[in-house]
């Protein structure tokens, strides 16, 4: 019994050797160790690359301020943006801009009232809707109001309504 398992196993040993291969399939064997070698190299070199990359999971309720802080995170830290997608923020400034200022010319009336020389320009923003790109003259208007002394006060107290 001893001497039959011997030759089962000599016989298994001879099965998987490359003896009885041909030199095309002794080739194909080589390219194929060649590249699993390869791709194995270049996933050890791509898990190392993933290794260093730091994840950063932002959970928190809706308007809570994730997005912006991804978005300073990237002007900060990373190459910031390109020139035409910088461009497409400016009517999203623009909103922000007429909204706010529409906001404190509205509670100025609360917390401040707008000086007398600034009427004009209180009038003019409180008929804006808010989609309007900001020219110089109605830049000029919201800095005549920034600069007003109701509203400065008016935005000192901003604590007191959403802003």
């Amino acid at each position: 019994p001893d001497e039959a398992f011997i030759t089962r196993g000599s016989a298994m040993g001879v099965c998987a050797s490359g003896e009885s291969l041909s030199p095309e399939e002794k080739a194909r064997r080589k390219a194929e160790k060649d590249l699993s070698r390869r791709l194995d190299g270049q996933m050890a070199g791509d898990h190392n690359v993933d290794q260093q990359i730091n994840k950063l999971l932002l959970l928190g309720a809706g308007e809570s301020g994730k997005s912006t802080l991804f978005k300073q995170m990237i002007t900060i830290y990373g190459k910031g943006y390109p020139e035409s997608e910088r461009k497409g923020f400016a009517p999203i400034i623009y909103n922000n801009i007429i909204t706010s200022i529409k906001t404190l010319v509205l509670q100025s009336d609360h917390f401040g009232a707008v000086t007398a020389a600034n009427e004009d320009s209180k009038r003019v923003i409180e008929e804006l809707k808010g989609d309007e790109e900001i020219d110089s003259n109605l830049g000029q208007h919201v800095s005549r109001l920034w600069a007003d002394d109701g509203i400065q006060q008016t935005y000192t107290q901003r604590a007191l309504y959403q802003l």
